[in-house]
């Protein structure tokens, strides 16, 4: 087997096997069962037989949810299904029609990392919006090959467009304030490590924060995020064990890596996720069931 990926999988089952004493937790509507176990892989969990229907209603529910990060979770949640042109469709509703100025954004960068080419028209008629939005609109188009947002990028660099009043002078505010401020330059790191798989810095934060007190659960993360390429049994039997890690961070990163890797056999184990008490849980078990069952 590849050393490298020996490595990285030592690093998983490292710290899945430190977090047993504590940090391991089965999902909200499983029987609870001893955190302390060893790492052996927990008998196969009954079927939950989520359908197609549900799965799909799931995340379009907490795609309208009141909150506006349980949004930016479902968001988030069907980026990870580029090839669909209705996880696009929900991404390119909320980016004309959310009132959260920050949901259009995220939505807007969501299309871009997804590669969603099917949200071109949309991104560029979110040129028009705020500063905020348009600049996350025409980064997404950069990133597809379309340069229509180049006269934006001038106008910003020849400070002709001046953002104010949008989010890009809130972040440099919000800067400043964290360079003196010790936990938030503390959740910067966490941010690097999981930004790349979370892909919009705000949501990364979000879900860092509720897990700031487990100072691994970032590390786990990011280990089962780089697993998603190993595709040996040692490393899926880690990465669904990972599955019932207390951090909903952890959850999240096996649940997309599992499903990165195709595996049919993972979807018992995924199944109960869709019923976990946190809504970016829900979501990316939603979509991961989606990919797996190649459903439409």
């Amino acid at each position: 087997m590849n050393i490298s990926m020996n490595r990285r999988t030592f690093v998983l089952v490292s710290t899945v096997g430190a977090a047993s004493t504590g940090s391991l937790a089965r999902a909200a509507d499983r029987p609870q069962s001893s955190p302390a176990q060893s790492n052996t892989q927990d008998p196969e969990p009954p079927a939950q037989n989520v359908q197609r229907d549900q799965a799909w209603a799931k995340l379009e529910d907490w795609a309208r949810d009141a909150n506006s990060q349980n949004r930016q979770f479902a968001l988030a949640a069907l980026g990870t299904l580029p090839k669909h042109k209705k996880a696009a469709d929900v991404i390119v509703n909320a980016l004309i029609l959310d009132a959260d100025q920050r949901v259009r954004a995220f939505a807007a960068a969501i299309l871009g990392k997804a590669g969603m080419r099917h949200a071109i028209p949309a991104l560029r008629k979110a040129l028009g919006d705020q500063t905020a939005i348009a600049f996350a609109a025409a980064k997404a188009l950069w990133d597809m090959g379309d340069h229509s947002g180049v006269i934006l990028f001038r106008e910003i660099l020849s400070g002709k467009a001046e953002p104010e009043d949008g989010l890009i002078s809130q972040y440099m505010d919000k800067a400043k304030r964290t360079m003196h401020d010790p936990k938030a330059l503390a959740l910067i790191g966490i941010e690097q490590a999981t930004g790349a798989f979370f892909g919009p810095a705000g949501l990364a934060i979000s879900i860092a924060q509720e897990s700031f007190k487990d100072r691994g659960a970032a590390g786990r993360a990011f280990a089962a995020q780089e697993l998603a390429d190993d595709h040996s049994a040692a490393t899926r039997s880690v990465l669904e064990l990972a599955l019932l890690d207390s951090s909903p961070l952890v959850r999240v990163a096996a649940c997309q890596s599992l499903a990165q890797q195709h595996t049919r056999s993972s979807i018992r184990r995924i199944e109960p996720l869709f019923y976990d008490k946190h809504p970016a849980v829900q979501t990316m078990a939603a979509a991961s069931l989606i990919r797996l069952h190649r459903w439409q």
